[in-house]
């Protein structure tokens, strides 16, 4: 199985739980959170998070609007050969009567390439795998391409008269050079620009041309010849990056300049602290306080010669810091594909089973961060990550942007979604120390925030719940990033009011922001205050309101449908309310719905994960009670999991076909929790320690995104197998056998079958 998973209902969690051994020698644990599978595909999971990403197929159409509505085209109108004189000043008029003329037309064509933006705007449509639809898409492509001929043509009308230019002579005289320069950098900066800008530092040019895909279609462009003017007149010059080498500690890259430049500046941007040194041809001219910015520059060049700058960036710790943008005189410069750190070693001494955990717990958090909707902070940090989603609720006129999207996908859903907060909340209350000795506390809470601050978003009223944005058949339609979502698409909002409830969403959440307000507690008391008060009064409704949440909410019975009841959610939210509050209330409230769903709660489950939370709920209710009878509840599943569930030829535990290492993973952390209470420590530890050893490299590769000896590479994951703006990405970009652009840092793969086997493979 592979990563990516699309089916409904059991979509994977993530994985991860150390083993208290190494928590206590290291200070560190992984959090085992839930994630989910899709409808097609197979299930991937994630160390430490949930929600992996759902993305949009952007319009093919729109985004060829988009390149085209910078470039200046070139009008079909006479040559005006003018034969060599032999007076200076009579070539140098004519030189200037023929520019001023050529700037007219291209301003002229400007306009009349408006007018043609404005019929491909006409033939803009959403697509979807529908034949019919398909068809349109394909005549709207052969309309476009019909167009674009009429725009080549007199693109290729005015290259002639710019080649034709070219060839004259330049008067030898100061004023001569001066006023064609100045004619032809007019040109430039009103006419084709924003062009220049947006394609030329991210395509390669073959004989001046480039090809545009259009849906099944492939558009030749020619490159605008005024391209050459731009190139070849006045103080522009180019720029172009090199990486050179990287290792622990330290980058070295070099930018590589030709050209007349006039005077020009470098403007670096990093993603961490880093020590920026030139190592030769320039000088830091500034540098921020936080030293992420730097501007670098140096001696001016004439036409024809070549510069190269050559620096060296060293950072401390692990991951290391990335060059993430660059702009030469403004100008942006195509650094390639940003990862967000380097890929991490988390086998300090190359022995199976000793990893740095700390490494792990930091590339899980990344995952967090790739899978966030809505404005992103400034202090992001994954960058190919941008604002999306900032009209979610405006159909039922909330605010309901932020949370965290689902999977490989884009819907928010609420109930995975709470069930991943309530894990990652639970490691930072019982182990905020190994947080703080991973340098990752502080994350850690900004992820919880994130979807806990959506989750009061959501809760409008004591008895109304927005449990989903996004429909799910919509979203598995298309591919792409969540970036390029239409703002004309405004994604459907779904709530569960007194009507029919929601009891498994509402408990859930309730016990997700119970949870976060315990992780609060010390560092922010009034926003602990805040979530806890939303936590006692979804718990009531979801006691008082009884049903399951798909009643209400049918879009997500394919693919998030609560099959083990509600009765789960109720005593985990009661058990989180009691160790939130020590109220004894809460006590009764977990014995009465023991007594009530006895034959589920008091039986041995065989997973625990974001539907059934018996095992979770059997284990915490143990410590927050300390009564034998859960003790002994909590025992009889984990005496199960680590003697007689399936395991496979290399011992990883086989719970599940879909998300394996989801499954593996969430059992070991419930194990690890009852080790925690007393049970059988030393044998749960030595398991969920062999769990989490299979899943970072035991068996010779990782099954974590970006982390340790060969790890998976092609996630079924749509934003990160997106290359950089502004390259389409559609569903060409799933069925791409290369390794995914983008670094989902962090992730954990749907993982192997029941004989090990594991294939790489983005659409498996």
């Amino acid at each position: 199985m592979d990563q990516g998973d699309t089916r409904g209902g059991d979509r994977p969690g993530n994985g991860g739980a150390d083993n208290t051994h190494l928590l206590i020698q290291y200070g560190i644990l992984i959090v085992v959170a839930v994630n989910v599978v899709n409808i097609v595909g197979v299930v991937w999971t994630c160390v430490g998070a949930l929600g992996a990403l759902w993305l949009m197929r952007p319009d093919d159409i729109t985004h060829v609007l988009n390149q085209l509505s910078s470039s200046g085209g070139g009008d079909g109108h006479r040559e005006t050969r003018t034969q060599p004189q032999d007076r200076s000043a009579q070539l140098l008029q004519s030189v200037r009567d023929e520019l001023g003329d050529h700037e007219s037309r291209i301003n002229r064509v400007h306009r009349e390439n408006k007018a043609i933006l404005k019929q491909l705007k006409a033939l803009n449509r959403r697509t979807d795998p529908d034949s019919t639809v398909a068809r349109q898409q394909v005549d709207n492509g052969r309309k476009i391409v019909e167009l674009l001929q009429k725009h080549d043509d007199k693109i290729d009308a005015l290259s002639r008269t710019v080649r034709e230019l070219k060839r004259r002579p330049r008067h030898s005289s100061r004023s001569s050079s001066s006023s064609s320069d100045s004619s032809c950098e007019r040109i430039t900066n009103n006419t084709y620009n924003n062009y220049i800008d947006n394609r030329m530092t991210n395509n390669h040019y073959e004989d001046n041309s480039i090809s545009v895909k259009i849906g099944p279609i492939s558009v030749p462009l020619p490159l605008p010849a005024i391209a050459v003017c731009w190139l070849t007149a006045g103080a522009y010059g180019t720029c172009t990056y090199k990486l050179r080498t990287e290792f622990t500690g330290a980058t070295q890259a070099e930018f590589d300049l030709s050209g007349e430049t006039g005077d020009w500046a470098i403007d670096m941007v990093f993603d961490a602290k880093v020590n920026l040194k030139i190592m030769s041809g320039g000088t830091v001219k500034s540098a921020s306080v936080d030293e992420l910015k730097f501007t670098i520059g140096g001696e001016q060049l004439k036409p024809g010669e070549t510069h190269t700058i050559s620096y060296e960036a060293r950072y401390d710790g692990n991951p290391g810091a990335n060059l993430i943008s660059a702009t030469f005189k403004g100008k942006p410069i195509d650094i390639g594909p940003v990862s967000t750190v380097w890929p991490v070693t988390i086998v300090p001494d190359g022995e199976p089973g000793h990893y740095n955990y700390g490494a792990v717990i930091h590339a899980s958090l990344l995952f967090y961060e790739a899978q966030r909707s809505g404005k992103l902070p400034t202090d992001k940090r994954v960058h190919w990550r941008g604002d999306s989603m900032l009209d979610d609720g405006k159909d039922v006129g909330k605010d309901l942007t932020g949370g965290y999207f689902d999977a490989g996908d884009l819907v928010k859903f609420g109930f995975p979604m709470a069930a991943s907060m309530t894990l990652l909340a639970w490691g930072v209350v019982d182990y905020p120390d190994a947080y703080q000795k991973a340098g990752e506390l502080d994350n850690a809470l900004k992820a919880i925030k994130w979807g806990t601050d959506y989750f009061i978003k959501c809760h409008t009223s004591d008895t109304e719940f927005y449990g989903q944005v996004g429909n799910g058949n919509e979203d598995h339609a298309v591919w792409g990033r969540p970036e390029d979502w239409p703002k004309s698409k405004v994604r459907p909002a779904y709530k569960v009011t007194t009507a029919h409830g929601g009891t498994d969403l509402l408990g859930e959440t309730s016990a997700a922001l119970a949870a976060a307000s315990m992780a609060f507690k010390a560092t922010d008391p009034n926003y602990s205050v805040t979530l806890l008060t939303h936590a006692k009064s979804l718990y009531t409704f979801a006691d008082k309101h009884r049903s399951t949440y798909t009643v209400e909410i049918s879009d997500a019975q394919n693919f998030y449908k609560s099959w083990s009841g509600f009765g789960d959610e109720l005593a985990w939210a009661a058990t989180w309310l009691l160790r939130a509050t020590n109220d004894s209330q809460y006590r009764s409230e977990i014995d009465k719905h023991f007594n009530e769903f006895s034959v589920q709660l008091t039986g041995r489950p065989t997973q625990f994960g974001w539907d059934d939370k018996t095992a979770g709920v059997q284990v915490l209710a143990a410590e927050v009670t300390g009564d034998q009878k859960y003790k002994t509840l909590a025992k009889n599943f984990c005496d199960w999991v680590v003697h007689t569930a399936p395991k496979t030829p290399k011992g990883m535990v086989y719970i599940d076909q879909w998300g394996t290492l989801r499954h593996a993973s969430n059992v070991a952390f419930v194990c690890l929790q009852a080790a925690k209470v007393g049970i059988n420590p030393e044998v749960y530890k030595k398991f969920a320690e062999s769990q989490i050893g299979y899943a970072l490299g035991d068996t010779g590769r990782s099954f974590v995104v970006g982390v340790g000896v060969n790890p998976p590479t092609r996630p079924h994951h749509r934003s990160s197998s997106c290359p950089n703006e502004p390259v389409i990405c559609d569903y060409s970009a799933m069925s791409n056998p290369g390794p995914n652009p983008q670094i989902l840092t962090g992730a954990l793969v749907g993982g192997p079958d029941k004989n090990d086997g594991y294939a790489d493979k983005r659409d498996d």
